[in-house]
């Protein structure tokens, strides 16, 4: 996915109370079947469908997904990593169906590193139906990174402790919850990018058209988000760190602080509109300072 390059912000900057976080659940559907070719390197050394491992041999996840949605969860239900897979639905009350034998994942333990590929490595075009994959980690368990790029699949993870979160899209939605990792990397074409709640020391979110949520994240050094034509919003349960970065095109860009911050914005628009209101500030050009300079933007 090629990254998206710092560009003017034009800026319509809003403050205001956050009663409720609507943006924490995927509300992409994906699409029901996928049509493409997949390959991959190293393609025999895969083994076809799912499986169990120790705790002890894996430290990174590397998911590569079609269509549907890639679950990745700590839960006290389960002593190994497991995996299963189920054909993708979005209704909740049907059972999921199993998966034809001839479209089940492949997995390779690389090392330390689990390598999950939605399909069997093959140059012909393969349709195939969209599958939802559940990665079930040991409660308290640290992994070191984990990475999936996803073509139409939501993604979701929550409850984890980690070194590194590493999560690209084109259509499907990010999301991850109850989070705790050193650095947490987005990129998205259209789905949405959302933080809930977690601890995070550096945040980097990239997005064309697809829109970032930023909920109540704490522990943050640096933050970094950039659209093109996507909505930011980072809510008021985020602290901002001296380091940040907010830079999109056409898209708004809404900022919720409590009463008593301090912060410091300096902004370029082109078009855009900037507004402020519940705060005194200072103005010199197109530096606003509210209460000193602790957060700054």
């Amino acid at each position: 996915m090629k990254r998206i390059l710092p560009l003017l912000l034009v800026l319509s900057l809003g403050i205001g109370v956050c009663l409720a976080c609507t943006a924490c659940q995927t509300k992409h559907t994906s699409p029901t079947s996928w049509t493409g070719k997949y390959t991959y390197d190293n393609a025999k050394n895969y083994t076809a469908g799912v499986g169990n491992y120790a705790t002890g041999e894996v430290k990174n996840l590397d998911i590569d997904w079609g269509a549907g949605e890639v679950k990745i969860m700590a839960t006290e239900d389960v002593s190994e990593i497991t995996l299963s897979e189920t054909v993708y639905t979005t209704n909740k009350n049907e059972t999921p169906k199993v998966v034809d034998k001839a479209e089940v994942l492949y997995r390779w333990l690389d090392g330390d590193t689990l390598r999950i590929r939605f399909l069997e490595s093959k140059k012909s075009t393969q349709t195939v139906e969209s599958k939802t994959l559940v990665v079930n980690i040991p409660a308290g368990y640290t992994l070191g990174e984990v990475k999936v790029e996803s073509d139409a699949a939501n993604v979701t993870m929550g409850e984890m402790t980690l070194g590194r979160i590493d999560l690209e899209s084109t259509t499907g939605d990010l999301f991850v919850d109850y989070c705790s990792a050193d650095t947490m990397h987005f990129e998205s074409e259209s789905g949405e990018v959302t933080c809930g709640q977690g601890t995070v020391r550096v945040l980097d979110a990239e997005s064309v058209s697809g829109k970032v949520y930023i909920e109540k994240i704490e522990g943050l050094d640096t933050l970094k988000v950039q659209t093109v034509s996507g909505n930011i919003r980072l809510w008021h349960g985020t602290t901002l760190p001296g380091k940040t970065e907010v830079d999109s095109t056409s898209g708004e860009v809404k900022l919720m602080f409590p009463t008593g911050s301090a912060f410091t914005v300096v902004y370029n628009t082109t078009s855009g509109n900037y507004s402020l209101s519940g705060f005194e500030e200072t103005v010199e050009g197109n530096t606003h300072r509210v209460g000193g300079r602790r957060s700054g933007l």
